[in-house]
């Protein structure tokens, strides 16, 4: 499952592009959310 609570861990651990992806698919499935 894909939240916004762990696209901010992979943000605080470095892993960049693995949060992008997240925040890019929570985009897509609820484009409010920006």
């Amino acid at each position: 499952m894909q939240t916004l609570t762990l696209a901010n861990i992979y943000e605080l651990q470095g892993l960049k592009e693995e949060a992008l992806e997240i925040y890019k698919e929570i985009l897509k499935k609820n484009p409010q959310n920006s």
